[in-house]
């Protein structure tokens, strides 16, 4: 049995406000077929989105996905950012591109951009599709990391205690913070930033797709935004936890194929 050949993502580059930024691009199967925008997670690329970008492509759809600056092979930053900053940045990415009004599906960190490109851009966003969507602060900080964040640089600054400080970190921080290198105090502005306004804001047809075993963004954070999003709906996957497009991806692609069909 033969099989035709899959189509295929071109690799391409733009400068976008000074940061090369490295994206990917699916064949236009008809003129005029809408385009799906994927963003990966903190620590994610091109590469997270593969088995999905793979069906998408099978079903005929324009796809876009790039990796975020300070990420895959996109350059850093300038200066520490914000989740706008990115968004801003990939606000022109798509208008320079003509990539829009297209269906978003954002993963974790990818998540944050997706909320705030919806609500200050709708007219970019046909539907938007969040799995793990980040974004949602339900955590108090503890005790330790309070004291760590207060008092720690001068503590760390006494004789014989700096080299304490990245064993203390350990402690305290996420692994993504710990691996975050030039990007920690990225890293820091964006979780620091609790999205419900705009999360409130958005007015295009939302799915939530959600691990019920993900601890990383947990679910009672999709049933926060399913409260706050008008025209929302939460589709929990069971067993799944937080790479749930990943550990069930046959269910992923058939309930994200028909939320975004035309």
């Amino acid at each position: 049995m033969t099989t035709s050949a899959q189509p295929a993502l071109t690799e391409q580059s733009a400068l976008i406000d000074g940061v090369t930024i490295h994206y990917a691009t699916g064949p236009l199967a008809e003129p005029g077929t809408p385009g799906v925008l994927l963003l990966h997670g903190w620590g994610g690329s091109i590469q997270s989105w593969t088995p999905v970008t793979a069906d998408l492509l099978a079903r005929g759809r324009r796809v876009l996905v790039l990796d975020f600056p300070g990420f895959g092979k996109s350059s850093l930053p300038p200066f520490p950012w914000g989740v706008e900053d990115y968004t801003r940045n990939l606000i022109a990415l798509i208008e320079q591109l003509g990539f829009c009004p297209c269906s978003v599906v954002a993963h974790s960190f990818g998540g944050r951009v997706a909320l705030v490109l919806a609500a200050t851009r709708p007219d970019l966003v046909r539907r938007l599709v969040l799995t793990a969507g980040a974004g949602i602060r339900t955590d108090a900080p503890s005790a330790l990391r309070k004291l760590a964040t207060r008092a720690g640089k001068a503590i760390f600054k006494l004789p014989g205690l700096s080299g304490m400080r990245e064993q203390v970190i350990r402690k305290v921080a996420s692994q993504d913070y710990i691996e975050a290198g030039p990007l920690r105090e990225t890293f820091i502005k964006v979780v620091s930033q609790d999205l419900r306004d705009f999360a409130a804001r958005i007015t295009v047809p939302t799915l939530l797709i959600w691990g019920d075993q993900d601890t990383d963004t947990p679910l009672t954070q999709a049933q926060v935004l399913e409260s706050l999003i008008p025209d929302s709906g939460l589709v929990v996957l069971h067993g799944a936890g937080h790479f749930a497009y990943l550990e069930q991806l046959p269910r992923f692609v058939r309930i994200l194929a028909e939320f975004i069909k035309d």
